[in-house]
């Protein structure tokens, strides 16, 4: 680690950091739901299947510019889940449920980045 006047800023810049994200991140749980086909008779019908993982994450609102109201809706909100944080672990997907802060929100689309550390979702509530 490289230090500076003998103070090791990495580790400082880190530690501070960590706390604005402590206050910052909010506890989640992402419910992923699932149908299915229940037996081989169409009459049987579909069964819907639901799984929880909790897990933390920030919540932000559109910027005005980005609400075109077909894609982006007023009132659409932008979920960053950290993925490390999902236990168990799931990948969001479209018309999965999203709660968070109070509210209850579906998934509409997600991006993953690269690394499968985040998954950023954009989210319309119920």
């Amino acid at each position: 680690m490289a230090k500076i006047a003998g103070v090791d800023v990495a580790k400082i810049i880190a530690k501070e950091v960590g706390k604005v994200l402590t206050d910052a991140v909010f506890q989640l749980v992402v419910t992923s739901i699932t149908t299915k086909q229940r037996g081989v008779l169409l009459s049987e019908g579909p069964t819907t299947l639901r799984a929880d993982s909790v897990g933390k994450g920030i919540m932000s609102a559109y910027a005005s510019y980005n609400i075109d109201g077909t894609t982006i809706r007023h009132g659409d909100r932008q979920i960053l889940i950290l993925a490390g944080t999902l236990v168990p672990a799931v990948v969001p997907k479209p018309d999965d449920e999203i709660s968070m802060e109070g509210g209850c929100w579906k998934v509409v689309s997600v991006v993953r980045d690269p690394a499968s550390a985040t998954y950023i979702c954009q989210v319309r509530g119920l």
